[in-house]
């Protein structure tokens, strides 16, 4: 089912083709290395697919002379069609290293901060306006070599399969899941984080992304046993902030080290907090440490050494609001703050 260990059958295939191209049907992804995207910026490539045999059917390939080489896959049953739809679970996108990248705003901007990509999947029948000015300049990035990247058509019936949104734009993007590790983090002077538990919903998980980057927050730290960051939703719901904001899955004693040997104290949001939000310093280097609506925050951060407790005042019936909500109102009155001392 791996698009990996599939893309070296398809090189040496192409490597007996005239002109780097075969006539044989039920290709995938060719490897490659990341060019430089819009901007002169970097970009990505290589992938891989599976070889169908010599005359089989769903597949064709196509040359053209004002862009580069792409493939038409038009059968369910194509292999490299079947590794892209089991892409829609999570097992199976931590098995191969991979993800879903849709919308062409986010997939642009993925491509725009140098995030490597294997594959495009798209449908011509399908592009929405922003889909088709993106394959455009994506296929002209190719033509000039400034990004290495395997093109396939599919069928409308064959990306809506595959698509994760009820509603595609004809335009996805397969890529590789690139996992940050603490020690990959470079924090400023006046450090700013987010430190996330336990989050169920990749919706809101992409929301807290985006507020991070509004906010220009150093980094999001996901803690706990919720959403995948890798989860497609999470990509499109972040607008692409998931590209530019590092994001870092750790435990929870992991994220609570690191905090502390940063420097960083640590804000922790609760309804049973004496203090609300506007009365706590929230200069300095600091992290903004939230739970799930649910079950909010637990004791391993409630009871943290140095931690402090806030509240966000609720006069109506509900006593938290969603996550995301939460989390801009935190951090903007945290920006508000530090840009005024």
């Amino acid at each position: 089912m791996a698009f990996s260990h599939l893309g070296d059958e398809l090189e040496r295939e192409l490597a007996h083709a005239d002109g780097g191209m075969s006539n044989d049907d039920d290709t995938g992804n060719t490897g490659g290395r990341g060019g430089r995207g819009r901007g002169g910026r970097r970009g990505g490539g290589g992938g891989g697919g599976k070889n169908g045999a010599r005359g089989g059917r769903g597949s064709r390939k196509r040359k053209k002379s004002d862009g580069p080489a792409t493939d038409k896959l038009t059968s369910p049953g194509n292999p490299q069609v079947k590794a892209l739809v089991r892409l829609r679970h999570r097992r199976a996108r931590d098995q191969e290293g991979l993800t879903i990248i849709e919308e062409p705003m986010v997939l642009r901007r993925a491509w725009e901060t140098g995030y490597p990509l294997q594959t495009i999947f798209y449908c011509n029948d399908m592009l929405t306006p922003p889909a088709k000015e993106l394959l455009e300049d994506l296929r002209a990035a190719v033509a000039v070599g400034q990004l290495s990247v395997k093109m396939v058509e599919l069928t409308p019936q064959l990306i809506r399969k595959a698509a994760y949104r009820d509603t595609p734009d004809g335009i996805l993007a397969v890529a590789p899941q690139q996992r940050k590790t603490l020690e990959d983090l470079v924090l400023g002077q006046n450090a700013f984080i987010m430190v996330l538990e336990n989050i169920e919903k990749p919706g809101n998980l992409g929301a807290v992304l985006r507020i991070a980057d509004g906010v220009g927050a150093d980094a999001v730290l996901v803690t706990g046993e919720g959403t995948d960051l890798f989860n497609p939703n999470v990509l499109r719901a972040s607008r692409g902030a998931f590209f530019s904001t590092p994001a870092v899955h750790c435990h929870i004693g992991e994220a609570r080290d690191y905090l502390h040997d940063n420097g960083l104290k640590v804000l922790a949001s609760t309804p049973s907090a004496d203090t609300t939000y506007t009365d706590a310093d929230l200069t300095g280097p600091m992290a903004v440490v939230l739970g799930c609506e649910h079950d909010g925050l637990s004791d391993a951060w409630l009871k943290d050494e140095g931690a402090i407790a806030v509240r966000i005042p609720m006069e109506g019936h509900s006593d938290s609001l969603n996550v995301s909500t939460a989390a801009a109102v935190l951090m903007y009155e945290a920006l508000r703050q530090r840009a005024s001392g």
